[in-house]
C-alpha cells in the first residue's frame, strides 16, 4: 500500500471512528447483558437484541448520511471564536461553579461533607439517612444539583471539546471545576455517577476529535486513554466496595439483599479470575454499563 493509500485509509477510519466506537460500546453492553456475570429475571433477549440492532442501524444511517451530505463542514465552522458558543460556555461554567460552591458550603455547614477517602461508603449512607422515597421533601443540594445539570453538561462538553482553544484562565476553571466536582460528589458524598459522566464525556470528545482530525492516533494517546479507563474502573469498583461494606452486602447475601430481579452468577469467569470479593464489585460495575 502506498503512502497516499495508507493516509486515505487512516483518514476514512478516523472519519467513522465515533460511529465504530458507539457500535462497539452498544455491542459490549448487549453482550454483558446476555453473557455477563449478572442474570436478569425474565430478560427478553430476542426483543432486546432486535431493539439494539435497530438502534445501531439508525445511528449508522444517521451518521453516514451526515457525512455524505456535508454536515461535517458546518460542524467545522462552529469554533470557540463563535460569540454564541463562547457566551454559552461562560454562562454555563459560571452557573455550574456557583452551584457547586453553594452545594459544598451547604454540605459543610450541615456536617455532611466527607473528607476521608476511606469513609466514602459512610458518606453515601449518611446522605440517605432518614430518607423516605416520595416523601415530598428534598435536600438543598439535590435541588441545586438538579437545576444545574444542563449547565454542568454544557460547561463540560464545550470545555473539553474547545479546551485547547481557550485561554489559560478558562482552562484552569474547567480543570478546577471538573476535579472539584469529582472530589465533592465521589469523596464528599460517596457517589460515582459524576465520575462516570466525566469518563463518558472524555471518551466521547476524544472520539469526535479523532473523527474530525482524520489523523492516526499517536501511541501516547492510546496509552493515556487506556490508563484513564483502567484507573476509572478501579475507582468505581473501590467506591462500590466501600458502599457494600457499610451496607453489609457481600457475596454470601448479594442475591438476597439486591433487587430480586437480579442474580449474580458466582460461577461466571469474572469471579474465577478476580475472586469473589473483587468480582462482586466488578460485576456490579459492569451491570451499570
Amino acid at each position: 500500500m502506498t503512502a497516499v493509500g495508507a493516509a486515505r485509509t487512516s483518514s476514512t477510519f478516523a472519519l467513522y471512528a465515533p460511529l465504530k466506537f458507539t457500535i462497539v460500546y452498544l455491542t459490549l453492553t448487549l453482550a454483558l447483558a446476555i453473557w455477563g456475570p449478572v442474570d436478569y429475571y425474565m430478560f427478553p433477549v430476542g426483543k432486546t437484541a432486535l431493539f439494539m440492532f435497530a438502534v445501531m442501524v439508525a445511528i449508522g444511517f444517521g451518521y453516514t448520511y451526515g457525512i455524505a451530505t456535508g454536515v461535517k463542514s458546518a460542524y467545522r465552522a462552529s469554533t470557540v471564536n463563535n460569540l454564541f458558543v463562547r457566551r454559552l460556555f461562560d454562562l454555563s461554567l459560571a452557573i455550574s461553579i456557583v452551584a457547586l460552591l453553594v452545594s459544598i458550603g451547604s454540605s459543610s455547614l450541615s456536617g455532611q461533607l466527607n473528607t476521608d477517602i476511606s469513609a466514602i461508603g459512610d458518606a453515601y449512607t449518611a446522605g440517605y439517612e432518614n430518607y423516605e422515597r416520595n416523601s415530598g421533601s428534598y435536600s438543598l443540594i439535590f435541588i441545586i444539583y438538579s437545576l444545574s445539570l444542563p449547565f454542568n453538561f454544557m460547561a463540560m462538553i464545550l470545555g473539553l471539546y474547545y479546551f485547547f482553544q481557550f485561554d489559560r484562565f478558562r482552562q484552569f476553571l474547567i480543570v478546577s471545576f471538573m476535579l472539584s466536582t469529582l472530589l465533592f460528589y465521589v469523596v464528599g458524598s460517596g457517589k460515582q455517577k459524576q465520575l462516570g459522566d466525566v469518563l463518558i464525556y472524555l471518551f466521547a470528545i476524544a472520539a469526535l476529535k479523532y473523527g474530525v482530525r482524520r489523523k492516526p492516533i499517536k501511541l501516547k494517546w492510546i496509552v493515556l486513554g487506556t490508563t484513564v479507563a483502567i484507573v476509572g474502573i478501579m475507582i468505581f469498583v473501590a467506591v462500590l466496595a466501600q458502599r457494600y461494606s457499610v451496607l453489609g452486602v457481600d457475596i454470601d447475601n448479594i442475591n438476597q439483599r439486591v433487587n430480586n430481579r437480579l442474580y449474580f452468577d458466582t460461577n461466571h469467569p469474572i469471579f474465577k479470575i478476580f475472586g469473589m470479593d473483587y468480582g462482586l464489585n466488578l460485576s456490579m460495575f459492569l451491570s451499570y454499563l
